[in-house]
């Protein structure tokens, strides 16, 4: 829609341009009607420079806007991967812990990883709920 929005308003601004031109190119020719369809003329060529104007104010901020979104998109897909990494992390680390159980073997290091693991999960959780009340 913002693309049509701005192609609307540009090909009014060239309309505008168009206008003004018959209207100085009437002026030239019935000299009855000269000074109103130069006056006419000059009015059509203001608009058009002022619609040009607001045209690409809009499409600032336009760009802006979804450059603001797109930011916000990628950070918001970023912090759901490093979630769902460390989510597959922390089941990792629960799989080598029962393996380290079922051979006695290791058992304090696999602990200290899977805490590790659940502890770096639910911090990123946590940034995430705190993102999503923002």
């Amino acid at each position: 829609k913002s693309e049509q929005l701005s192609r609307s308003t540009n090909a009014l601004s060239v309309d505008y341009m168009q206008v003004a031109g018959c209207f100085a190119l009437v002026s030239t020719v019935d000299p009855a009607l000269q000074r109103f369809m130069a006056q006419s003329a000059v009015t059509f060529d203001s608009l058009q420079k002022l619609q040009k104007r607001t045209s690409t104010d809009e499409d600032l901020k336009l760009t802006d806007l979804f450059k603001y979104y797109q930011r916000e998109t990628q950070a918001a897909k970023s912090l759901l991967y490093r979630r769902g990494r460390a989510l597959a992390d922390k089941e990792i680390a629960e799989g080598k812990l029962e393996q380290a159980q079922k051979k006695f073997k290791d058992i304090p290091t696999a602990e200290a990883y899977l805490e590790e693991c659940r502890v770096r999960f639910e911090s990123i959780s946590d940034m995430a709920k705190k993102r999503a009340g923002d």
